[in-house]
């Protein structure tokens, strides 16, 4: 079914595509070789600029996600959006976490849109936290900002997604009373 939001949104996402990666930078300039981001700000500027959510990205360090338990990037996001599992194991990974954090469990299981979110735990590099995000362009296929630049990826190769814990979540299925 189409979505003109979440074809906006990837179309912005595709914009990006050859920006540069630089650290808790946020600029878009006339082309994306004149443009800056990482993966936070990235994910956040193209949500803005299709006037979709988006928390201010805060200041963080660049290697944040190895000296803390505090999950920032995924917290963010289930304010905004509704987290989904891909599998079964998946979804009741999903209804245990909801239980454990008292949050409230809406069990849905598919594949991902275009314009999803999904975001990253690289416990391969210590990563303690969720800490990377991308935009679902057409399933497999992310796109994402990872040194040296935006890029599309297919997440079950690309060696920053492939073996990760990941997390799946709709920004367009949110309604008013998921949000609360």
């Amino acid at each position: 079914m189409f979505n003109p939001q979440r074809d906006r949104l990837v179309t912005e996402a595709k914009w990006w595509e050859r920006a540069t990666f630089a650290h808790h930078q946020w600029l878009k300039g006339a082309k994306p070789e004149e443009s800056f981001a990482d993966c936070s700000t990235f994910v956040a500027s193209c949500f803005r600029a299709v006037g979709i959510f988006m928390a201010d990205v805060p200041s963080l360090p660049p290697d944040w996600f190895l000296h803390t338990r505090k999950e920032w990037y995924l917290e963010e996001l289930q304010k905004h959006a509704l987290q989904y599992a891909v599998t079964e194991t998946g979804l009741e990974q999903l209804r245990q976490d909801a239980e454990q954090n008292g949050k409230p469990y809406f069990p849905t299981v598919h594949t991902p849109q275009p314009g999803d979110i999904v975001i990253v735990k690289d416990t391969a590099i210590g990563a303690k936290v969720f800490s990377h995000g991308c935009i679902v362009v057409e399933w497999p296929i992310v796109i994402h900002c990872f040194p040296p630049c935006v890029m599309r990826s297919n997440i079950h190769t690309y060696p920053a997604f492939s073996g990760r814990k990941l997390k799946f979540f709709d920004p367009f299925a949110v309604t008013t009373d998921v949000k609360g």
